[in-house]
C-alpha cells in the first residue's frame, strides 16, 4: 500500500505519519491531522477571525526558509538544540511563539506582520526595507489562497488518491 502512495508526497506522507493505514474516512483524517496542527484547536474561520499570534492572512513564517533562524532562537532562548531533541509538536509550537520579542525568529514574525498604519514616515520606510529583506518566497498561487479552499483542495486530492490507492489495490 505505501509503495502506491511514495509518488505523491504531500498530504499522504503526513497521514502515514499519524496512521499505521490509511483511514477509510480520509476527510476526517485531514480534519483531524489539520486539528493536531492547530494545537488541538479548531478551525478558523472567517467569521470567528484569525490566529492571535498572525494578525494578518498572509504567511508570517517558513519552516525551511526559517530554519537556521529559528534553529539559532531556540538555542539562544531555551538552550534547546532542535537537531538533537524530541519535541511534542505543540510544546514545539508553544516554545516557537513563546520565544522572546527581542529573538530573530520573532523579529522576523514581526516585520512581516506588523501594522504600519500610523508609523513615522522614516520608521515605515525601515518596516518596509526588512519586509522585502525577509519577505518569504512565493512558489506558486498555493501560497496566496485562504486556508479554508487550500484544506478544501487538500480534502479533495486525499479523497482522490484514497480512490485510485484502493482501486490499484483492487486490482493486485
Amino acid at each position: 500500500e505505501l509503495a502506491l502512495l511514495n509518488g505523491d508526497t504531500d498530504v499522504l506522507q503526513l497521514l502515514q505519519i499519524w496512521y499505521p493505514h490509511i483511514p477509510h474516512n480520509v476527510n476526517a483524517a485531514v480534519d483531524a491531522s489539520l486539528q493536531f496542527y492547530r494545537l488541538g484547536r479548531p478551525a478558523l474561520t472567517e467569521e470567528s477571525g484569525h490566529d492571535p499570534i498572525i494578525r494578518r492572512q498572509e504567511r508570517a513564517y517558513d519552516f525551511d526558509q526559517d530554519a537556521d533562524i529559528l534553529l539559532s532562537s531556540f538555542w539562544q532562548a531555551y538552550g534547546i538544540d532542535l537537531t538533537s531533541i524530541y519535541l511534542h509538536w505543540w510544546t514545539f509550537r508553544r516554545l516557537m511563539f513563546g520565544l522572546p520579542e527581542d529573538s530573530g525568529f520573532m523579529r522576523r514574525v514581526h516585520y512581516r506582520t506588523a501594522d504600519l498604519k500610523g508609523l513615522p514616515k522614516n520608521q515605515k520606510k525601515y518596516y518596509e526595507r526588512m519586509r522585502k529583506l525577509y519577505a518569504l518566497k512565493r512558489g506558486s498561487a498555493e501560497d496566496r489562497i485562504s486556508l479554508e479552499e487550500r484544506n478544501r483542495r487538500m480534502r479533495s486530492y486525499v479523497s482522490r488518491r484514497f480512490e485510485e490507492v484502493q482501486h490499484q489495490l483492487g486490482q493486485g
